[in-house]
Parts: C-alpha cells; structure tokens; sequence
C-alpha cells in the first residue's frame, strides 16, 4: 500500500497501489469507474476514492473477499 500523507495519487502511483498498468487505470478513469482530478495541471486519484472504487466493489472482475486484504 501506498503511504501517501496527502492520499493523493498519480496514474502512476494509483497503478502500483492496485497492480496494474497506467494504461489500465487511464481506461478505468475514461469509463469513469476510476473519478480523477485535475489539480495544477496534473491528474491526480483519491486515496479514498480509489479504495472505495475497489474494495466497495465498483470494478468489474475484483471481488473483495477479506477486508483486510489488498490488492
């Protein structure tokens, strides 16, 4: 897990904290399951918002099984 004072999150971050490519998290944000924030001209995800988009189920394909996991 990423340990962000902040909790905000590049594409690049986002994509290491969920294991998965930048691609993947720019599809994601296009589909609008994934809600990003352009701030000072860069793009940027909630901590909170991108775990709740996973772990409350909102991604197709990712079941939460065990709360205290993460992905």
């Amino acid at each position: 897990m990423i340990t962000n004072p902040t909790k905000w999150l590049t594409k690049k971050e986002a994509a290491m904290h969920l294991k998965l490519s930048v691609r993947s998290i720019e599809n994601l944000i296009k589909k609008q399951i994934l809600k990003a924030h352009r701030i000072g001209g860069r793009v940027l995800l909630h901590l909170d918002e991108l775990d709740q988009a996973v772990f409350g189920n909102r991604m197709p394909g990712i079941h939460n099984t065990n709360s205290n996991d993460r992905l």
